[in-house]
């Protein structure tokens, strides 16, 4: 795994890795496996929870349609049960800054005026991997 700001690229290290060929059944060397991931997490406290929940739930199946969405998980804390927190998975920076300026986006902050405690805490996340510390 290899870390770019605000991207996390998984890369498999067993090049060497055999596969069978259909044609031969012979083995032949698998080509690197690389997948990006770009990471957003939000935090959300409700003033007005059930409000909020329902617009979170059209902002989700919306977002997870959208062009390079990977994922998408919503949670709810177990210990303040005002607070939503959204996992956003992109495959890649672009994608995620296109939706994060798209109407949907927009028109979902909106929509969160007056249900909030406060502003919303959005942060991207780098990566740290184990082969990046060796």
């Amino acid at each position: 795994m290899n870390s770019r700001s605000g991207t996390i690229i998984f890369t498999s290290e067993r090049n060497d890795s055999p596969k069978m060929s259909k044609s031969t059944h012979e083995t032949e060397p698998r080509p690197p496996l690389e997948v990006e991931v770009t990471l957003v997490v939000m935090r959300f406290d409700a003033s007005d929870p059930e409000a909020l929940a329902a617009i979170l739930a059209r902002y989700i199946v919306a977002t997870r349609g959208a062009a390079g969405c990977r994922n998408v998980d919503w949670c709810q804390s177990a210990g303040k049960s005002s607070r939503y927190v959204v996992i956003e998975k992109w495959s890649s920076p672009e994608e995620q800054l296109a939706h994060f300026n798209s109407d949907l986006t927009e028109t979902f902050a909106r929509s969160c005026q007056g249900l909030l405690s406060r502003a919303p805490d959005i942060e991207l996340l780098e990566s740290i991997s184990a082969h990046d510390l060796a």
